[in-house]
């Protein structure tokens, strides 16, 4: 028996060793214009302070990096320095807001472990192998 997708539309996750914490809640509505995911979407960070959720998708011809607000609005992507995001993370401090990005990729810009200003200008390289 196939479960009624009725069902998912008020999926909560809930934490087993947090005492049943709410972790998070699906919201179907989100985003707003599912097509931007052309990939696997394989990583994501969430820049509570700015407003930002980061998306790391992989696949050939698509962006690697997807930028929405916390609503779901597509606000940019970039690709040209990202070939196979594994991990993502946003830093913020009271002097530095950053994303990093751990590329498993074999090309000119993989296998590394780098950090973007938020306008996707590459700050930094911390790992290359």
């Amino acid at each position: 028996i196939l479960p009624n997708p009725k069902d998912f539309l008020t999926f909560d996750y809930f934490s087993p060793w947090k005492g049943e914490q709410q972790m998070y809640k699906l919201d179907i509505g989100w985003p707003k214009i599912p097509e931007y995911f052309t990939g696997q979407t394989f990583c994501v960070a969430v820049d509570s302070l700015h407003g930002l959720v980061y998306v790391g998708q992989r696949g050939d011809n698509v962006p690697k990096v997807l930028v929405f607000s916390e609503e779901g609005y597509f606000l940019y992507s970039w690709n040209n320095t990202v070939e196979m995001p594994h991990g993502i993370f946003v830093l913020n401090t009271a002097t530095d807001s950053s994303v990093w990005i751990t590329d498993v990729g074999t090309g000119m810009h993989g296998a590394n472990t780098r950090s973007w200003e938020e306008n996707a200008n590459i700050a930094d390289t911390t790992l290359n192998n």
